[in-house]
Order: C-alpha cells, then sequence, then structure tokens
C-alpha cells in the first residue's frame, strides 16, 4: 500500500540533497532537506539550508555565484550526535551563518 511505501521511505530517508542546473549551465546545491517524518499521510520535509543566488549582475556564460543560507531549523538528528559523543557548532544552524557557494 502507499501508506507502507511513505512510512518506509520517511524512516529511511534523512536528507535530501537537491542540486539544480541554472541556464549559465552551471550546477549547484540548492537545498539541503531533512526528512522529519510522517503525518496525515503525508512526508515532512524541513529546509535546512538554501542557496541564494547573488542579486548582483552576472556575466553571461559564467557560473552563478551566491551563499547558502540557514533557515534557523535545528535537525531532528542533532540530539543523537551529542548522544554519540559530537559536539556539533549550532551557529552553523543559525539564519546569520553563510557559507561558501
Amino acid at each position: 500500500p502507499v501508506a507502507a511505501v511513505r512510512e518506509q521511505i520517511a524512516s529511511s530517508i534523512h536528507l535530501i540533497v537537491q542540486q539544480a542546473r541554472f541556464a549559465c549551465g552551471s550546477r549547484r546545491i540548492t537545498r539541503i532537506t531533512e526528512v522529519t517524518g510522517i503525518a496525515a499521510g503525508t512526508i515532512q520535509l524541513q529546509d535546512l539550508f538554501r542557496f541564494v543566488p547573488a542579486s548582483s549582475a552576472r556575466v553571461p556564460g559564467s557560473p552563478v555565484q551566491g551563499h547558502f543560507e540557514a533557515t534557523g531549523h535545528l535537525p531532528q538528528f542533532y540530539e543523537s550526535i551529542v548522544q554519540a559523543g559530537g559536539t556539533p557548532d549550532l551557529s552553523l544552524f543559525s539564519p546569520a551563518s553563510r557559507g561558501a557557494s
């Protein structure tokens, strides 16, 4: 049944990394999304990071420039990392933090 398939997907996939091809031909990771579970038969997703293209004028044929932006959501798997002895930096998930393009 479809409901069973959705439950299996929601319990086995933790992150989705989306890549897109832009008009210039370059490819960039555009979103990192966490699968948080299932509710009312719908798989629940939560964006953790997204690519924000630079608003400056682009040179035709050059790759798209931009930065990654945290959405401010703390992933559900954070606690399991801490319990396993990891010490991830919480500022990574702060909306003000920026990564490299």
